[in-house]
């Protein structure tokens, strides 16, 4: 499970949040006639264990499309196990794996020119085989939120630049490509643009190492000074004209949640239910469904679960 920090790195500019109230809706749809939008949930404990998966599928009467976990290059979540994978695909369900090169104890770290030079080819072979072995399509964030200042793998960090990322993320593409993980889908993922954010062109790989774009953000609230009441929209419409200018890989949101306090949150899910279903250019969302800086939980309150449960349905 990654760690969230508040503070100014979720800020959109306040330019930015007026943009996005002021234009319309990316790739908005000329009616917003119903659309199955894949769905997924990070869910603490899943994989290792899917009882609490399976309560909340009771709770929304649906299954996940997506199943969502993290897993450190360090520690105990460092080993590639196939019985996650299992635990997962046995149920019909694809893995999203967001895989981290950091040790979640800041004792060692990976530099990216290291990664880049192959270094650590021989863990990452580990995975790439044990993913092909899969024969099931799976989703791989690797080093999510790089645009960000808070990561091991941050631009800026012990003198890493986006130049090095780059280059690490094509250096690990081209080790899959050559263990012939074919089933394996790469998901580019910043968070969603703020000031002071690096720049996405120059964290982009390309267009031939990334197959989907995926996008972090989270309605805070008023939770601290940098922060207020966001919709859905407001919070990534900014991001999505920015990558849509730069790749027209599809766009998946893969970390999304609303807080509980500042704002009506049942209220928000159904306006980014009616969003999704009038934004072709989101092919799908993965909800952050845990406690962290805020309770971003879907079944915080009961009028949460129903309005989810409900914009599942509809």
């Amino acid at each position: 499970m990654r760690f969230r920090l508040s503070g100014p790195r979720l800020l959109v500019l306040p330019v930015l949040a007026v943009a996005a109230l002021c234009m319309p809706v990316v790739g908005q749809a000329a009616s917003a006639a119903p659309r199955h939008i894949p769905w997924g949930v990070y869910q603490p404990g899943v994989p290792a264990g899917m009882a609490p998966l399976s309560a909340l599928e009771s709770k929304l009467g649906a299954n996940p499309d997506y199943v969502m976990w993290y897993a450190h290059w360090a520690g105990s979540s460092s080993a590639y196990r196939p019985s996650d994978l299992r635990a997962v695909t046995s149920r019909g369900e694809t893995p999203v794996i967001t895989w981290m090169s950091d040790d979640p104890s800041g004792a060692s770290a990976f530099p990216l020119r290291q990664i880049a030079s192959g270094v650590y080819d021989s863990y990452v072979r580990s995975w790439a085989d044990g993913l092909r072995s899969v024969r099931h399509r799976v989703l791989l964030r690797f080093d999510h939120e790089m645009n960000g200042g808070w990561s091991q793998w941050s631009a800026g960090v012990a003198g890493q630049t986006a130049a090095d990322f780059v280059a690490a993320w094509r250096h690990i593409h081209a080790v899959f490509a050559a263990e012939r993980a074919t089933n394996v889908a790469w998901v580019w993922s910043p968070n969603v643009v703020y000031g002071g954010s690096t720049p996405l062109p120059l964290l982009y790989p390309g267009d031939a190492n990334v197959d989907m774009v995926g996008i972090d953000g989270y309605n805070f609230g008023p939770s601290d000074p940098w922060h207020t009441w966001q919709s859905f929209a407001q919070v990534f419409t900014p991001t999505i004209v920015q990558v849509q200018a730069l790749t027209r890989r599809p766009i998946l949101v893969t970390e999304v949640a609303s807080a509980t306090t500042g704002g009506d949150k049942a209220a928000w899910m159904a306006d980014m239910f009616a969003t999704l279903r009038r934004t072709p250019a989101i092919t799908g969302y993965i909800w952050f469904n845990a406690v962290a800086e805020q309770d971003w939980r879907i079944d915080s309150s009961p009028a949460t679960t129903a309005a989810f449960r409900t914009g599942l349905s509809s």
